[in-house]
């Protein structure tokens, strides 16, 4: 495979998010409890597509190591592979540390970074959390995300943070999550 640090790396967050929507369909088959994820065999190759893609996210890094794009894609990974581990500690560690590199690297502004962490963040709590209060600080976290970065660019006439969209939704999942929220 060749070609730009963008295109390797998008190339194999693709197979990785290909690979976890394939997953999701089997488990969905398998039970119903959607924070309850039994040890498939299909595993084995969602393992193997995860190391794959590292190595790819690896080869990218070293032609553009100051690629917030490509940071940015590789911390996604690790977010979505933190889903199918016992303990996603570190992982979730790897991918805040690869999401702080890139702010401060080349190809996209900070609020675009922090946009993309919090939107990994809050996909985490919502889809691969399974303890609630947790999961309530994962969202916590995703809304102080995209305030940091409605923080970096604020609106002005002439530009509307997107960011917007997002922390407004993920503050809307705050107050599901507890009604009593912000009263």
């Amino acid at each position: 495979m060749s070609g730009t640090p963008a295109v390797i790396a998008q190339t194999a967050l693709d197979s990785v998010m290909e690979a976890v929507a394939e997953r999701e369909q089997k488990h969905s088959k398998a039970s119903k409890d959607p924070h309850r994820r039994p040890r498939l065999h299909s595993d084995f190759d969602l393992d193997a597509t995860f190391e794959l893609a590292l190595e790819e996210f690896e080869r990218a890094l070293r032609i553009n190591p100051r690629s917030s794009l490509v940071l940015c894609l590789c911390a996604r990974s690790l977010m979505l592979q933190a889903r199918f581990v016992t303990d996603s500690q570190d992982l979730q560690r790897r991918a805040a540390g690869l999401f702080e590199s890139a702010t401060h690297g080349t190809g996209m502004e900070s609020y675009q970074v922090l946009q993309q962490w919090g939107r990994s963040v809050l996909d985490y709590a919502k889809n691969g959390e399974k303890i609630e209060w947790r999961r309530n600080a994962l969202v916590a976290s995703a809304v102080a995300l995209f305030e940091r970065g409605y923080d970096t660019k604020p609106d002005t006439s002439n530009f509307t943070n997107p960011i917007v969209l997002d922390w407004q939704n993920a503050l809307n999942i705050q107050a599901q999550a507890n009604l009593y929220f912000n009263r």
